[in-house]
């Protein structure tokens, strides 16, 4: 009875470990997705896309390649850095030749090539590739697939390399299939923008193509959460069934087993639905409209209003302006920032927290995070300078080392244990996301023991009537 039950117990444990590994390969495929939304300058885009690629686990390293300008070959678009070691250094700065040759041929026909092929007489492969390939291989290179950068015009390749026989499977072919579409979506719209010659119609069909490459995230995100739906079920069917029918057999051990078994499945039930959450920060919500941010951020508070009572918290906020986004997607930014304080409170309990405008910063130009998608079609508009406004949510709570500042945004980064605080680190992703969607910026600022600090800048709206909540019924009416 022992030796079966170790069994399900590894077998379940088994399947949680893939579960996670799923979940954390959609995070940063979604990141993928969200930087070729924001930026607008191709180095930083590029950057940012094989920081997140290298971190999949399935290519030791990952380099892009652009035609040159006389089309004759792929020159590498980033280096290794200076300790990659001497592999990396060189496939990050090796030109492939593709005139008259198989590769070029391959790139402007959108086909994917294996690495491993190099060495196939069948094949028409440039010299020059080949000797790439084989000093390579040399070096421990065992594996790799060449990406087609395709969007309205061929642009380069994405190309992964392993250092073991058999480095990628259909699963993670898929996910480098889908990020190179992603990549090349956004190294077009990076272009166009560059360009000072590009047509507004160019510009808006590089939006549009991004415009399918979130719909293909949607998909994405549902077919895979749904995917990750079944082990979970099975771990949570499996444990009752196991409690069911030996819990009076079970040793006390074998009992904080199934708990820690379940508490598991429930910590990824939670993953998965802010995993979706995050996905789709950027799809909800209206076009932007004028939002009373006093009502917004009253309304957040009185969400919170039974635990900031449980801590006698003194809360304040000021007079705020009307500003332009959402009032029920900024409800939810102002009320994930009131739950932080609560659940980071003081240990002696004492809470204070602040909302209020900063008039040294009204006017000043937004800067960091990049243009928002509301914005983004007008991008090469001859606008007016807009008036900004700058608010500041300040509480007192145990705070965080600055080196942070920066970190918390990311999805899933967390600065304590789960013992120490529940939680998954999305919520203050989600933020980002929403405030980034309406052409507004948050930045935080931390001290250990100090507090933390989160201003906000939004644009002040031209729109005269506010959006606001809908109004209680009247309970007077007949």
């Amino acid at each position: 009875m022992t030796g079966s039950l170790s069994t399900e117990t590894q077998t379940e444990t088994e399947t949680e470990t893939e579960t996670e590994t799923e979940t954390d390969a959609l995070a940063r495929f979604i990141e993928i997705v969200h930087i070729a939304n924001d930026h607008d300058v191709e180095r930083e885009l590029v950057a940012g896309v094989l920081d997140r690629l290298e971190r999949f686990g399935f290519a030791a390293h990952v380099v892009v390649r652009t035609f040159s300008s006389d089309g004759s070959a792929l020159l590498p678009l980033r280096r290794a850095v200076a300790d990659a070691g001497p592999a990396r250094d060189f496939l990050s700065s090796q030109v492939i030749p593709v005139v008259g040759s198989f590769e070029g041929a391959a790139v402007t026909e959108n086909q994917i090539i294996a690495v491993d092929d190099h060495h196939s007489p069948d094949i028409p492969f440039h010299q020059g590739y080949r000797d790439i390939c084989l000093r390579a291989r040399d070096m421990g290179v065992l594996s790799g697939y060449m990406f087609p950068l395709v969007a309205t015009e061929p642009i380069g390749t994405l190309t992964f390399y392993g250092f073991v026989d058999d480095a990628f499977d259909m699963r993670s072919l898929e996910l480098a299939s889908r990020a190179a579409r992603v990549l090349a979506s956004g190294m077009e719209k990076c272009r166009l923008l560059a360009s000072s010659e590009a047509k507004r119609t160019e510009l808006l069909r590089a939006n549009a193509m991004l415009e399918a490459s979130n719909r293909d995230l949607q998909d994405f995100a549902y077919v895979a959460s749904h995917d990750l739906q079944e082990p979970l079920r099975k771990i949570q069917t499996f444990g009752d069934r196991l409690e069911a029918k030996a819990s009076d057999r079970l040793t006390a051990d074998q009992l904080s087993y199934l708990d820690r078994m379940s508490a598991a499945s429930e910590q990824i039930q939670n993953l998965i639905n802010d995993l979706l959450r995050f996905s789709r920060a950027n799809t909800r919500g209206g076009e932007p409209a004028s939002v009373e941010l006093s009502a917004a951020v009253e309304e957040a508070r009185s969400n919170c209003d039974g635990l900031l009572t449980a801590l006698d918290a003194d809360v304040t906020i000021g007079e705020l302006p009307a500003v332009e986004g959402d009032h029920e997607l900024f409800v939810e930014v102002f009320e994930t920032l009131f739950a932080n304080s609560i659940k980071y409170a003081q240990p002696d309990g004492r809470l204070t927290i602040s909302v209020e405008i900063d008039p040294r910063a009204v006017g000043t130009e937004i800067v960091g995070e990049g243009r928002g998608a509301a914005g983004a079609e007008d991008a090469n508009a001859d606008e007016e300078r807009e008036q900004l406004v700058t608010v500041v949510y300040r509480d007192d709570g145990i705070g965080f080392d600055p080196k942070y500042n920066e970190r918390i945004f990311q999805p899933f980064y967390r600065l304590h244990s789960q013992q120490e605080y529940e939680g998954s680190g999305i919520g203050l992703a989600v933020c980002r996301r929403i405030v980034n969607r309406y052409d507004a910026t948050i930045r935080a600022a931390g001290s250990p023991g100090g507090g933390a600090v989160f201003t906000l800048q939004f644009r002040v709206p031209s729109i005269t009537e506010p959006q606001s909540p809908a109004p209680p019924p009247d309970s007077s009416a007949e």
